[in-house]
């Protein structure tokens, strides 16, 4: 079950600072429980960020999508490009919900003060056709 007494299972893809500036903020929203990170290069794999560890990379998307239960995942407008040739090994089948974190997240949620989740400023993508 993905959706584990409420929460939502979420995989964060980068490990730019803006995913540091969105893991703290999350501290503050245990609706959502960041299962753990994505990597871009096989460096990043098993290391540590703000807490979380990086559990693969953006190839190994479909396995860790299953592996773990995610039911969001969230891209750095970095990675989203990356991981765009993934939507075809069959992770778009999935009842998943697929945002993109913004760049100036930092500066944005301290502007709107979100108090829950659908509030953060992030921007959904859409998986239909």
């Amino acid at each position: 079950q993905s959706r584990r007494l409420g929460r939502r299972r979420l995989l964060v893809v980068g490990t730019e600072p803006v995913v540091v500036q969105f893991l703290e903020h999350l501290e503050d929203h245990p609706q959502w429980e960041v299962v753990g990170l994505v990597g871009l290069s096989p460096q990043w794999r098993g290391q540590l960020l703000a807490g979380k560890q990086v559990l693969g990379l953006v190839e190994e998307l479909p396995q860790l999508l299953r592996d773990y239960e995610i039911s969001e995942l969230v891209f750095t407008e970095s990675t989203l490009a990356h991981a765009l040739p993934q939507a075809r090994q069959g992770w778009r089948r999935r009842r998943l919900r697929i945002h993109m974190l913004p760049g100036s997240f930092a500066e944005l949620a301290a502007r709107r003060s979100p108090t829950s989740p659908a509030e953060l400023p992030l921007i959904e993508i859409s998986t239909r056709r």
